[in-house]
């Protein structure tokens, strides 16, 4: 997406997530001191509490920015049908590191910076753990709803990225938009990939081919004029 969606998308996504912040985390604070008040410390209660909130606050982020993402998309699959799609390779670790940063700090970081019990600790690196699995899961269900189709008048990659997109960040990997063929500088076809080159962006779109008719995607590309061929 352009730089300036990719701003307004984050701003007001975060926004968005600040004025909920009070309604997720001391609901979620109550419940787990209701139930577990009996047989857990309060300062074990107070970090669950805490791992429970940064999960949800995260999943919250990216699914706000990606329902924005999708709704600023959906303009150029109105009126336009889809030839055929693909799904995209991956979405690369670069892509991902926001999530895995942030716990990383809350959690593993101030172990190293004061002393902590010995069931803090564990306590902690649970939730950390737990916390990684879960964002990578959610993550992966968010690459296999995230498509490329192709349009008459371009590729449309679109669907449930939750990515963190912030404007600071070059563009991710098989980034969220719409791409016109004449913007294409050329393409490469394997059996297994399809690979677009972008003129003036340091990546390419890279798409999973291999259960796919390479045949008839090389037709449909040449009929666009988008330079490229089958790679052997």
């Amino acid at each position: 997406m352009a730089s300036t969606l990719r701003t307004i998308g984050f701003l007001v996504s975060t926004v968005i997530l600040f004025l909920l912040y009070p309604f997720i985390y001391h609901p979620l604070h109550g419940v787990f001191h209701e139930l577990l008040r009996e047989s857990v410390p309060y300062s074990i209660i107070n970090e669950i509490a805490a791992g429970s909130n940064l999960l949800l606050s995260l999943i919250l982020l990216g699914t706000l920015q990606g329902l924005l993402k999708f709704f600023f998309l959906l303009r150029h699959r109105k009126g336009s049908p889809v030839v055929m799609s693909l799904p995209i390779r991956s979405f690369s670790i670069a892509d991902q590191i926001i999530y895995y940063i942030v716990p990383l700090i809350i959690y593993i970081l101030p172990l190293f910076l004061r002393p902590h019990v010995n069931e803090i600790i564990a306590i902690k690196v649970g939730v950390f753990v737990i916390t990684i699995i879960a964002l990578r899961l959610w993550l992966q269900l968010s690459k296999k709803s995230t498509p490329c189709y192709f349009l008459k008048e371009g590729l449309l990659i679109t669907g449930f990225d939750v990515r963190l997109d912030l404007p600071i960040h070059p563009l991710l990997e098989n980034s969220s938009g719409f791409y016109p063929y004449e913007k294409l500088s050329e393409y490469q076809l394997t059996d297994q990939r399809l690979t677009f080159k972008l003129p003036f962006d340091a990546y390419s779109l890279v798409l999973d081919c291999k259960d796919a008719d390479i045949n008839e995607i090389n037709e449909f590309l040449q009929l666009m004029k988008v330079p490229g061929e089958i790679q052997q």
